[in-house]
């Protein structure tokens, strides 16, 4: 996956290029099983592959697409702020700063190449690229 990222209008799907071919992955279809990742954070990844439905340009054109690929901070009405920041050469941190302004450090890797974050339509989850991992799906705090 190295394209850019889109959200269905209802926020339940993502879409996203795999082997040149644009397809939508329904969220709530996932089963999800807790994984240590890097530096034993825990995240949660699915269980077998994934179920991918065919993505047309018809309807990836309806769908919330990053800015550009290179996007790095979302902010929600609410005024959260979510960021993809890069502190230096070959590192990627990712921030959380609520309304009331205290950053909190979700997860740093200097493996990852992350871009293309998008804050979903209905602003609950974010979504960016995670270099040959794929995509990475988080619910905004």
């Amino acid at each position: 996956i190295r394209d850019s990222l889109y959200w269905s209008p209802d926020s339940k799907s993502i879409g996203v290029k795999v082997g040149g071919k644009w397809v939508g992955i329904n969220l709530d279809g996932l089963m999800l099983k807790q994984y240590k990742w890097r530096d034993g954070q825990t995240i949660a990844k699915p269980l077998g592959t994934p179920t991918y439905t065919p993505l047309t340009d018809e309807i990836r054109n309806d769908w919330k697409v990053a800015i550009e690929e290179e996007s790095s901070l979302v902010r929600t009405k609410a005024g959260t702020l979510v960021e993809l920041r890069h502190p230096e050469p070959g590192w990627v941190v990712l921030l959380v700063t609520p309304k009331n302004g205290n950053t909190r450090e979700v997860w740093r890797t200097r493996l990852e190449d992350c871009t293309g974050l998008v804050l979903s339509p209905d602003e609950k989850w974010v979504a960016y690229i995670a270099g040959v991992h794929g995509a990475v799906v988080m619910k905004v705090p």
